[in-house]
């Protein structure tokens, strides 16, 4: 039985599905401890820690990892020994005591290299580059992750050298090496494909193999069966009367075994078509984010070179100008204006990386106070044209603190905020105001924005989160503000809402879920 479900528990790893792997596996040890099997015991914890390790539960993990760590002596396979040093290592990393995992790592390197074993090696410098880019040393770390990678690609070790790439890409992306994090994450887009295409063939293999193993034992019971039957015939010759008894007991047996067996299949058909229809669903689910991600992706290439084609021609005309010319005054003024367009580039790609960037945040979920962190947001966009026009306002019934990511609340909070003062009215009899009001709900915090400006028109409000949507000719911008406030929210699992019943005042709605519905998942 410790084997079943040891295999049941590697089965459903390949399938992705670390909860079933964890259910099967402790069952699996329970098995093992109460036969003190230490050898064994001490893989399954090595089992259920990575199982752990995989959910982000780096503290019940590391539990378990460091039971397999202290019987590490009782196991005899070097690989095991590699993998418990590393995924232990690892635990300790993401819990922030990297001085505990460096020795480790370094031990499973040595342990590895005197084996030869490449995979091991590989595994050992991804973790020394992993400790060393929370340290943030990162040249060391690209150091090590180069190493990894070199015996990932010679070897084909692709599932590592995904997990390589994937720290190439947070390494470049927090030292603002964009071209190189490009690059990377375009092979790591590659490597998913053709991982999740190999795995998908490794499930199906293990399942038919698990299938041809059940029909080879139902042969054998058969055959079993038969030689009983045999024997049963050459023992029971005393009389006709006998024989038929014994026929008659044994074919009832037979039907109640075969009834049995049909009921059991049938069940088993009926469950593996209900997950088959899920995958089904789950697939075509999956297909359409693709879809609309590539129309994005194609539509984001798209302005972006037609954005930043306009500023380019307009610096490269008068870098042309100032060459050309022999007035100093005039020159002077020309390169005023190279200095605006350059502040208008610049303005555009750190918009189009703040776009970039949400899709990489990972929430960190933390408590802070509501009021200063909307006042904190409105003063950063003190040196936008207008600003000093609007009077801004707080509701004096406003919550106390939030629950949330911070970086990803200023996202949603600052590019309204800057709407606001973007389109503020310009009539003289009336004053330019934006008000902040706020409560809790069963669903989270309710905070609605509100404003008196030039209002968005009906027949466009309906499109003015979607990508580069502009609502008026009168905007100066890239229409990426209102699409980056909705990509941050639906980070934060909330919504943002606009109301075009309000006549009055221009109204947003934006919805801070309760903070455990966010933390179970980072």
């Amino acid at each position: 039985m410790i084997q079943v479900n040891l295999a049941l528990a590697q089965l459903y790893q390949l399938s992705d599905e670390p909860e079933q792997t964890i259910h099967y596996s402790i069952t699996a040890l329970q098995l093992a401890t109460a036969a003190r099997m230490d050898s064994i015991r001490a893989l399954i914890m090595f089992f259920i820690g990575e199982g752990y390790l995989e959910r982000e539960q780096y503290a019940e993990g590391l539990s378990y990892l460091r039971e397999a760590l202290n019987d590490i002596s009782h196991v005899q396979n070097v690989n095991y020994k590699i993998g418990i040093l590393n995924r232990t290592a690892e635990a300790y990393t993401y819990l922030g005591e990297d001085s505990k995992a460096l020795p480790l790592h370094e031990s499973a390197l040595a342990l590895a290299r005197n084996n030869k074993d490449n995979y091991g090696m590989a595994d050992s410098y991804y973790g020394l580059a992993n400790v060393y880019s929370g340290r943030n040393q990162y040249d060391h770390a690209i150091t090590f992750l180069d190493s990894s990678t070199s015996i990932c690609q010679r070897t084909g070790f692709d599932t590592q050298l995904l997990k390589n790439y994937r720290k190439y890409i947070s390494i470049y992306l927090r030292t603002d090496q964009y071209a190189k994090f490009m690059r990377y994450q375009n092979q790591s887009e590659i490597l998913r494909a053709k991982i999740d295409k190999d795995q998908k063939s490794k499930v199906l293999a293990r399942v038919r193999q698990f299938y041809e193993t059940e029909n080879m034992e139902w042969e054998l019971a058969v055959q079993e069966a038969k030689l009983k039957l045999s024997a049963a015939e050459l023992k029971n010759t005393r009389t006709q009367v006998q024989f038929a008894i014994v026929m008659g007991i044994f074919l009832a047996f037979l039907v109640a075994i075969f009834f049995f067996q049909y009921q059991q299949k049938k069940k088993i058909n009926e469950e593996l078509e209900v997950k088959v229809a899920d995958r089904t669903r789950e697939l075509r689910t999956a297909y359409g984010e693709v879809v609309q991600l590539n129309e994005e992706l194609d539509t984001f290439a798209y302005r972006t070179a037609h954005d930043i084609r306009g500023p380019v021609a307009r610096l490269l005309g008068l870098c042309q100008l100032v060459i050309s010319t022999a007035d100093k005054q005039e020159a002077d003024n020309y390169t005023d204006m190279i200095h605006r367009e350059a502040i208008s580039m610049d303005f555009m790609l750190h918009r189009f990386l703040e776009v970039n960037k949400i899709k990489h945040i990972h929430p960190v979920i933390q408590r802070m106070s509501l009021e200063p962190l909307l006042r904190s947001v409105w003063l950063s966009l003190e040196e936008i044209e207008g600003f000093g026009e609007i009077t801004f306002s707080i509701a004096p019934e406003l919550p106390e603190s939030l629950e949330t990511d911070a970086r990803l609340a200023e996202i949603v909070l600052r590019n309204i905020f800057e709407n606001a003062i973007v389109f503020r009215t310009k009539e003289k009899s009336i004053f330019p105001a934006i008000r902040v009001e706020g409560k809790i709900q069963e669903d989270g915090l309710h905070l609605r924005i509100l404003d008196n400006g030039i209002g968005i028109r009906p027949d466009v409000a309906s499109r003015i989160f979607e990508m580069f949507f502009r609502g008026t000719t009168a905007s100066t911008g890239l229409g990426l503000g209102l699409y980056a406030t909705r990509l941050a929210i639906e980070k934060l699992e909330g919504s943002v809402t606009y109301h075009p019943d309000n006549l009055a005042m221009t109204e947003f709605e934006i919805i801070f879920p309760p903070a455990p519905s966010i933390s179970e998942k980072t």
